[in-house]
């Protein structure tokens, strides 16, 4: 449902809200409905209390972006888009398949110079931590490139923690 639309049902329950308000009230809005026939249809008080609840919700709950953040490479028969989180899963998974790599979160930012990927690594104990942070950034800037012709600026790897079991040889 767009945007509109849903003010619009909001602003339609907000009258129907009022009207119950004016009813209860006994402000008669139609002609030979009274108080005592309203009330003898059902509990006013909860339905007056969903469309109060409902209109609230309505009003004040975010638009929902359906916006998929990707980069956009024109090729000579279009143009090819590529999400931002295809870019990531790429450099997780090379990222994960290096020795030494427990766990790891990837964050993808894009500058003038190209792509900035920025990976928080778990590694494992008694492995060499340069050694693996240089093989991370270049088999990912490697597999980025290949996987989608996007310019990779750079990798940034920081090894936040250790796991508590030793690497196996």
């Amino acid at each position: 449902m767009g945007a509109w639309y849903t003010r619009l049902y909001g602003i339609c329950i907000l009258l129907i809200l009022a009207w119950y308000v004016l009813e209860l009230v006994k402000f008669p809005l139609v002609v030979g409905l009274t108080h005592d026939m309203l009330v003898a249809v059902g509990p006013m008080w909860i339905v007056l209390g969903v469309l109060l609840i409902m209109t609230i919700l309505l009003f004040f709950a975010p638009a929902r972006s359906t916006k998929v953040h990707s980069f956009v490479k024109a090729t000579p028969t279009g143009e090819v888009r590529i999400g931002f989180a295809a870019v990531r899963d790429v450099a997780s998974r090379t990222a994960r398949q290096i020795s030494g790599v427990d766990r790891l979160k990837t964050t993808i930012s894009d500058t003038e110079g190209g792509l900035v990927i920025s990976m928080r690594i778990r590694a494992t104990a008694g492995v060499n931590l340069t050694d693996m942070s240089e093989t991370i950034q270049a088999r990912v800037m490697d597999a980025v490139k290949n996987a989608t012709s996007l310019s990779v600026y750079a990798v940034h790897v920081q090894v936040s923690e250790l796991s508590p079991e030793p690497a196996k040889a």
